[in-house]
Formats: C-alpha cells, sequence, structure tokens
C-alpha cells in the first residue's frame, strides 16, 4: 500500500471520527437544552430502583447526574420544580391573596418564600454573613463648620450558616410509578417536602438536634404578652417592627387566627382579624407555627440557605424486592439566617 493512500485513508478515518464526536456533541447539547416538562422524575427513580439509571433514564441521567457516581443516588434540580403551584390549604397555604414575584426557583408556595425570604440555592459551603444588627444614627449639621460626630452605636455581628439536612423515607408501588399520574404525585411530594422543610425551619427550628435556629426560638425578636391578647397587643407588635423601621407580615397558628376571628375590637364593631389581612398587612396561617404562637415581621431580612444543586433522591433498588415496591429517600439541606432581629416581634402562649 503505497503512503499517498495510507495518508487519504487516515484523512477519511479522521473525518468519520470527528463526525462521530460533533453528532455525540449534538446529542449531549440536545438533551441538556430539555425542558423541565420533557424530563421524568418517574422515569428517573424506576431507572434507579433497577440499577440501570444511565441506560434506562438516559435523557434525565445526562441532565441531572447523580451524587458521588451513586446510580442509586440522582439529585432533582430545584429549577424542575419551579412552575408547580402548591399553595394548598392543607399545608398551611396562603391566607391572603399575595402574587409572589417571579422567580428562578422552586417551592415558592411555602408562605415565608411568599412573605419576602430570599432563597439562596447551590451552596457546597459553611457560608458566614457579616451584618448591621444596630444602625447608625443620621446626624445632621448645625453649621458649616460642624463635623459629623463619631458613631458610637453601630453594632456589627455576623451570621454563620451551616448544613441542616432532613427528609421523608417513601415507599411506592411499581404500580403506582407507572400510573399516568405518578409523574405529577412525585413532583408535587419532592416540592411539598421542600415547603415543610422552609416553613419548620425558618419559623421554628431549635437550633438543636440537627434543626436551624428559627425566629420563634432565636434571641432578638421582641417578645409581647400573648395574655388575653387583643387589639391594643396586635399594635404593639406592630409599632416595635416599625420602630426598627421595618414592614410587617403577619404569621399565626391557626388556634390564633380562630381566636382572633371570635374576638372584637370593641362590643359591636366586629372581629378584630376579619378578612384575609391582620390591621392591613398580609397574613399568613400556617400549621408549622406552634399553637397559640404569632409572629410579625420583615421576612426580606431572612435568608434561606439551599445547599448542593436541589432536593436529593435516594433510591434503596432491595427493599421490599418481593413486593415490587420501591423505596426512596429524598431530603433538603438548608440553614436559616435572619440579618435583623429586631424586625420581628413574636407572641407566644395566647389565649
Amino acid at each position: 500500500m503505497t503512503t499517498n493512500r495510507l495518508d487519504t485513508d487516515l484523512k477519511n478515518m479522521q473525518k468519520e471520527l470527528a463526525g462521530i464526536d460533533e453528532e455525540r456533541i449534538w446529542r449531549i447539547q440536545d438533551r441538556r437544552n430539555r425542558t423541565p416538562q420533557e424530563l421524568s422524575v418517574v422515569k428517573a427513580i424506576v431507572a434507579a430502583a433497577q440499577g440501570r439509571y444511565r441506560q434506562g433514564a438516559p435523557e434525565e441521567y445526562e441532565a441531572w447526574g447523580c451524587v458521588e457516581n451513586n446510580p442509586q443516588r440522582v439529585t432533582i434540580p430545584f429549577a424542575h420544580l419551579r412552575d408547580l403551584n402548591t399553595s394548598l390549604a392543607s399545608a398551611g397555604g396562603f391566607l391572603a391573596g399575595t402574587t409572589t414575584k417571579p422567580m428562578t426557583l422552586p417551592l415558592v408556595g411555602a408562605n415565608v418564600v411568599a412573605a419576602g425570604a430570599n432563597l439562596i440555592s447551590g451552596l457546597t459551603e459553611n457560608q458566614v454573613y457579616p451584618h448591621v444588627t444596630t444602625k447608625p444614627p443620621y446626624t445632621w449639621l448645625t453649621t458649616e463648620t460642624a463635623t459629623i460626630p463619631s458613631d458610637t452605636t453601630t453594632v456589627l455581628n455576623q451570621a454563620a450558616g451551616a448544613i441542616h439536612r432532613g427528609g421523608i423515607n417513601y415507599r411506592v408501588s411499581r404500580q403506582l410509578l407507572l400510573q399516568s399520574n405518578a409523574e405529577a404525585f412525585l413532583t408535587r411530594l419532592l416540592i411539598q417536602l421542600g415547603n415543610d422543610a422552609l416553613d419548620l425551619g425558618v419559623l421554628n427550628g431549635t437550633g438543636v438536634s440537627g434543626q436551624p435556629q428559627g425566629m420563634l426560638t432565636m434571641t432578638g425578636p421582641v417578645s409581647v404578652s400573648g395574655t388575653s391578647l387583643n387589639l391594643a397587643g396586635l399594635a404593639q407588635m406592630e409599632e416595635s417592627c416599625s420602630l426598627a423601621d421595618a414592614d410587617p407580615s403577619w404569621f399565626a397558628a391557626p388556634s390564633v387566627r380562630r381566636l382572633l376571628r371570635s374576638r372584637e375590637v370593641t362590643a359591636g364593631a366586629g372581629p378584630i382579624w376579619p378578612g384575609t389581612t391582620l390591621l392591613g398587612a398580609p397574613a399568613y396561617v400556617s400549621s408549622k407555627m406552634p399553637a397559640g404562637t404569632l409572629l410579625a415581621g420583615d421576612f426580606r431580612n431572612v435568608d434561606i440557605l439551599l445547599f448542593g444543586n436541589g432536593v436529593e433522591v435516594l433510591v434503596n433498588p432491595y427493599a421490599d424486592f418481593q413486593s415490587g415496591r420501591v423505596e426512596f429517600q429524598v431530603s433538603v439541606a438548608m440553614d436559616v439566617l435572619v440579618h435583623y432581629p429586631a424586625s420581628f416581634t413574636k407572641s407566644t402562649s395566647i389565649t
């Protein structure tokens, strides 16, 4: 075989390989450009349960990948869940008709997010946020030669965020996974888990036993007596927030709303809480609030830290093998940072 023939064959082979590589790259890009609606949580879980995630759900594998190269450990990105509305009454749904701002993240059905809390996702390390807990005063100059005095009131502090993980362990029949409504069911389950994690952590996390520190248990928010709470007590809570230049929203336990609906402003003047707002401000009722508690504050001062790329799903391909059920664990890693606790007021043991 001549040298010219070898050169020609080599060039033809290089062109053929280049064409294969271009086609493979195009296929990968096409998979990554698929919309969330074209990808399937059910397909990913079923394939992972069979031990063939990459082969059984190639589009989902290419778009979502797995955790630590474990084909039974699937990550469902937050963005995949963003378009579902989960403001359900059974999940402590909205009391006020509030329009949630457009977001590139899911979990917008969670009350704390609707009230203005900020979602920060994709974190991989513990976080430290410097912030001001007491603001410097503004000083007017009395004359042209007067000087601005040195600040002696500003207090600097920092809020530290660390990973707090929680979740659920769930079993579902293979028949359900193959039914037409299983995709919506599982996607809503993932979103509901996220909603519960946000509300539980932000509102009432204890700060111990692996929980984040929530606003009802942290030091900083002003406390108002809940004994025979009436309009005067609510006005005191509102004033406390206003003194911190906060524009408050309200969060109440269901029992508190029931109490204030039956308690009148004055005899014959109607209930304190007649409609969907409280003292004219947005009001929410959540089952995540302990009985007899009420919280007021500016939730724009709250950051919710979401660690990792999304809701993590760990599939167990061996549990309930004989019955054909699939077991999987769903978890969220998060923390709560409140940058200005003085902008919140709480009342507990309300009677």
